[in-house]
């Protein structure tokens, strides 16, 4: 075809069929095309920082493992020493409430023990004989006799507060395993293995142990197992692959958008996410695939459409 037949067939146009813009410059400044190559920016960007911080990582790992490590620890002995706080004033108070009623029945005990209890919480009162005489929340199902306790898959923190019916003990369930990971705290890449342990059980290999507490009756201890360097990359390549894909999804949904609002085709944001307009082409897309208007121009199937390149410059192609 003539360079004057392309360009005179590139100008006509189905009255059905949407509008496109007629060059490369027009195409480039839209505002859907801005915003576009804006997302396409960040996502690059983050990709520049997620291979910086994979190689901070790589040259300073073991420094980096063992400060993740201490502030865990660090977080655990703060935890437990609230806990303990909370547990001794709720044991207290409770013991109050129980000598204040010398000559309550049992169903009065049950009352003042089952008010509210904390998540994995519970309080009880044990007589002196070692019976169960009323208890509340969460069940203990060790002897309480000691500061921390165990089972076989759980750590109990328990205070007591001993009163002439008794002794009223709170405690505490936590999980002896590793938590779930969260975003918002860094050192859960850092740790695959969580045991505490009151001290003679036998280290893993490669663990690290830890003392969070040493108490008149027991002594409390954590075996932490860092991740290897392997597993932090990875970990830090795929939390860059998440957040670039989110960008893309927000942008793809931003120009969408826009052009809705603009009342354009969604072709042409097939045609910014599929890179069809680059090299002095423009697309211009059809909902349903019909005969090419320029029977020697290519296209390219996309999902149920058919894109047509147009020459955006006269000159024929070589």
């Amino acid at each position: 075809m003539a360079p004057g037949e392309r360009r005179e067939a590139s100008e006509e146009r189905d009255p059905d069929s949407p509008a496109v813009p007629r060059s490369p410059r027009a195409f480039f400044s839209l505002p859907a095309v801005r915003i576009a190559g804006l997302f396409l920016l960040l996502a690059g960007l983050v990709h520049l920082i997620t291979n910086a911080a994979i190689a901070v990582v790589g040259s300073s790992f073991a420094a980096r493992s063992s400060m993740h490590l201490e502030r865990e620890v660090a977080r655990f002995r703060k935890q437990i020493t609230a806990d303990e706080a909370r547990l001794d004033a709720e044991a207290a108070h409770v013991a109050g409430a129980i000598v204040a009623m010398p000559g309550a029945s049992r169903e009065g005990l049950f009352r003042i023990i089952s008010q509210g209890h904390a998540h994995n919480c519970g309080i009880r009162l044990v007589a002196p004989n070692g019976d169960l005489v009323a208890w509340g929340g969460e069940n203990l199902p060790v002897p309480g006799n000691a500061s921390y306790e165990f089972d076989a898959t759980n750590l109990y923190l328990v205070r007591s507060h001993r009163i002439p019916q008794g002794t009223v003990q709170a405690y505490k369930r936590i999980a002896n395993q590793p938590r779930s990971r969260t975003l918002l705290d860094p050192d859960d890449d850092w740790i695959t293995g969580i045991v505490f342990h009151a001290g003679p059980l036998r280290q893993e290999p490669g663990s690290r142990r830890f003392l969070i507490e040493a108490g008149p009756d027991a002594t409390l201890r954590v075996d932490l197992t860092p991740s290897s360097k392997a597993e932090i990359v990875e970990s830090t390549r795929g939390d860059g692959r998440d957040v670039a894909a989110i960008l893309l999804a927000i942008g793809a949904l931003t120009i969408l958008a826009l052009l809705s609002r603009a009342g354009r085709p969604t072709s042409l944001l097939l045609a910014i996410l599929t890179g069809n307009c680059r090299s002095g082409y423009i697309a211009a897309g059809e909902v349903e695939p019909r005969p090419s208007p320029h029977p020697d121009a290519p296209y390219r199937h996309c999902r149920g459409r058919r894109l047509w390149l147009l020459a955006a410059d006269p000159q024929p192609r070589r």
